[in-house]
């Protein structure tokens, strides 16, 4: 009978692998207090644990070094880094390659360094690798920083490492790379920022594109200070953009993973195809929940649970195709926050949960391609649009529920092809529940909300109207149930709408239809 080392084997118990061992077992291999480990015992299941090359897990020894060897080993043997139980510190980003899987047992934690932020005392120009702040010696050599814009927003900067500390000048220098880096794009403004801030994990597509990479049951907490710039181009987990020679990104997986508090985003890829992100949660977060970039295609986000997120809840993903989001839940994000913005053509956004959204619950913008199914999800206790489709086409939104909104229900701006079918309103104390008109001018809108239909649905609140329509055209408004809130009309089509065609419809209250070409 073959034997293997249990006391070796041990420290995987309650991870991923341990049910590959049992398998084992009952196959006929035994496990003993001591002998030899066999080599029938597979190496490729065991992967490299960064508490054999030296890091503590204890939550105040940063293990940058021994996290970045484990990563070394791995890449030499078969790609697998496991964090055992433990709290891990982090003082720059560790980089990760292709087909490679981050795991952890439960009760692993990423934690990056908390941030100490500080204004330049003299100018940067682009270009420059010195930097002067008030106070050099709270920083440290080989530390990863972010220079933010400083205007509060962090949309622009650059990634850079400490190479050399002068605490007699507080000088800092440092050198360009990593997000960003090769674009040097950082700004030359009085207000600007040198903070610590900087990714957890992340690939480095400037080097070396990765393919196959997988990131499952890991806690990152981001330790976010008050003083500390939110930033557009940072994240707990950045899966970077082709910069550089380094060639599409492919092959995704981010799933089982606990984000918080983040200065930038929980989540972004930014990647080429086949990605998928599913059972994480994101809490706290300063930008986006998760951010998808503008090229991808064929991507899964599903089973995510996305709180008290700032500048968007769920992503923000324009012009991108072939998206399926289904079965999130996105809860009391902040204000000027998004659920889900700019979704892409030949997209399915299903049976997910808007809870609390303040601003817009799904934006469909300059959707030009279209063909994307909205359904099945549900809209409750909104304060603002639950879905704002502007300058796109071809969009079905069907067997939605709407509840307890304060604003509008449904905005369909300079849009065509659109069917809002089949879907429950209830309790909707704004002016509108759903509302086709022009709106503001953009360059993605068209001059009328046209050629769509509203049919099927049942329509209760507006303080105006339960259902309005301006500058449209060619609209069917049938078999819908509408009962508006007191005083409010029922049907309201202005002057500037024409070849309206209103049938079936059970109204309670006034239908007021000005249109004179209306049929």
């Amino acid at each position: 009978m073959k034997t293997a080392n249990f006391s070796r084997l041990s420290r995987w118990s309650g991870s991923v692998l341990l049910p590959a061992l049992l398998s084992m077992m009952t196959a006929g291999v035994t496990l003993e207090a001591a002998g030899p480990v066999v080599t029938a015992l597979e190496p490729a299941l065991l992967g490299v644990s960064v508490r054999e090359l030296g890091a503590t897990g204890d939550g105040v020894t940063d293990d940058t070094d021994a996290i970045e060897a484990a990563v070394a080993a791995a890449r030499e043997q078969n790609g697998v880094v496991f964090f055992p139980v433990g709290e891990y510190l982090v003082s720059r980003t560790i980089y990760l390659y292709s087909r490679m899987t981050v795991t952890g047992a439960q009760g692993a934690i990423l934690k990056k360094i908390p941030a100490i932020t500080q204004k330049f005392t003299k100018p940067v120009a682009k270009g420059d690798t010195v930097v002067y702040v008030d106070d050099a010696s709270v920083y440290k050599v080989n530390q990863d920083f972010y220079l933010f814009d400083g205007n509060g927003s962090g949309a622009n900067g650059t990634v850079g490492r400490i190479v050399a500390i002068d605490p007699a000048e507080n000088k800092i220098t440092f050198t360009v790379y990593g997000y960003e880096g090769a674009m040097n794009s950082y700004k030359v403004t009085k207000f600007s920022v040198f903070s610590n801030t900087f990714p957890i994990l992340a690939t480095n597509a400037q080097v070396e594109a990765a393919d196959g990479l997988v990131i499952e049951g890991m806690t990152f907490d981001c330790q976010r200070q008050p003083d500390e710039p939110n930033s557009y181009t940072l994240s707990a987990i950045q899966m970077d953009a082709q910069t550089g020679g380094g060639g599409d990104q492919r092959n995704m997986v981010i799933r089982n993973n606990t984000i918080l508090n983040s200065p930038a985003d929980g989540i972004s890829v930014q990647s080429r195809e086949n990605i998928t992100i599913e059972n994480n949660r994101v809490y706290n977060c300063a930008v986006f929940g998760i951010h998808v970039g503008t090229t991808i295609t064929k991507m899964t986000i599903r089973n995510n649970y996305v709180e008290n997120c700032g500048s968007a809840a769920l992503f923000w993903c324009y012009l991108i195709n072939e998206i399926i989001v289904t079965n999130n839940v996105f809860k009391d994000n902040q204000a000027g926050c998004t659920g889900i913005d700019g979704a892409g053509a030949n997209s399915v956004i299903a049976y997910n949960t808007f809870d609390g959204t303040k601003t817009v619950g799904i934006s469909m913008a300059g959707n030009g391609g279209g063909r994307t199914v909205i359904t099945g999800n549900q809209f409750m206790n909104g304060q603002g649009t639950d879905i704002s489709v502007a300058g796109s086409s071809y969009c079905a939104i069907s067997n939605n529920i709407f509840s307890n909104g304060k604003d509008m229900a449904i905005s369909q701006r300079t849009s065509t092809r659109i069917t809002i079918v089949d879907n429950q309103f209830d309790n909707y104390t704004g002016d509108y529940v759903i509302r086709l008109w022009k709106g503001p001018k953009t360059k993605f809108t068209l001059d009328f909300a046209k050629l769509s239909r509203v049919s099927g649905n049942m329509v209760v609140g507006g303080k105006v109207a339960a259902i309005s329509m301006e500058d449209s055209q060619q609209i069917i408004l049938s078999e819908n149930l509408i009962v508006p809130l007191a005083g409010g009309k029922a049907i309201e089509i202005a002057d500037s709408c024409s070849k309206i065609l209103v049938k079936n419809n059970i109204a309670e209250g006034e239908v007021v239809n000005l249109a004179t070409s209306a049929r």
